[in-house]
């Protein structure tokens, strides 16, 4: 039985034995799926009353700071949902400056999240092979970002990729001794998410430091301007 069968018939399995259940599945990684196995549960979820399927602008969008997405679910469901919505529900505290990104997004031709796809998946490749090549086993990644078995404690590798511009996710326990979570596209091109994976292993250059006031403060805004962008990048991955 396929991948996707045994999806479908544990979800009717699940809410044939508990029909007051609602199942909620997240879709918000969906975007980058390479995997033919793996398909969406919306067509399950318009027609189970007991499945919704949640959406976001934040992973392919590139829209994290606006906080927005969608549900699909059953036409009784929703109705039902949004009856109660206005005093609970997000939307009730979002902006127009919000909805409208959100809007134009949903609205972009299939071509826009294919080629965010296979451009997510060029840099997660390169970053696996990378990874592999030199001992340190990546999971499967279907996202884009990874987990990778670099067989010491993620705190010391985080602090080494961090002197030298590569911004690594938080600890994820209980995987923290041995496993770290790789963020392959850094801001989203091709270029960067490859340097960011070679930087991690290039020793660290030391500069000469230079004297004066105004130098001074030039590079510690280049230095703040860099963390400030990649922790955006990588808090949009997680």
């Amino acid at each position: 039985m396929s991948a996707r069968r045994r999806r479908a018939t544990s979800l009717a399995k699940l809410t044939a034995a508990s029909p007051d259940t609602t199942i909620l599945v997240d879709e918000a990684y969906f975007d980058y799926v390479t995997d033919p196995d793996h398909e969406t549960h919306v067509p399950i979820a318009v027609e189970n009353k007991n499945v919704i399927v949640a959406r976001t602008f934040s992973k392919a969008y590139g829209m994290a700071g606006l906080r927005q997405g969608y549900a699909i679910a059953h036409a009784d469901t929703i109705t039902q949902d949004a009856a109660v919505g206005g005093r609970r529900a997000a939307p009730g505290r979002s902006t127009c400056s919000a909805w409208r990104p959100a809007i134009a997004a949903i609205q972009q031709d299939a071509s826009f999240t294919a080629n965010e796809r296979n451009r997510n998946k060029a840099v997660r490749d390169f970053s696996m092979k990378w990874f592999a090549d030199r001992g340190m086993k990546p999971t499967d990644c279907q996202a884009n970002f990874m987990f990778v078995n670099i067989g010491t404690p993620a705190k010391a590798f985080r602090e080494a990729c961090r002197a030298k511009g590569v911004m690594v996710a938080r600890d994820f326990p209980p995987f923290e001794k041995t496993h770290g979570p790789h963020h392959p596209r850094h801001d989203g091109r091709n270029a960067e998410g490859r340097d960011g994976v070679r930087r991690s292993a290039r020793p660290r250059s030391r500069r000469p430091r230079r004297s004066g006031r105004k130098t001074n403060v030039k590079r510690r805004t280049r230095r703040t301007r860099r963390k400030v962008v990649s922790a955006s990048s990588a808090g949009s991955a997680f």
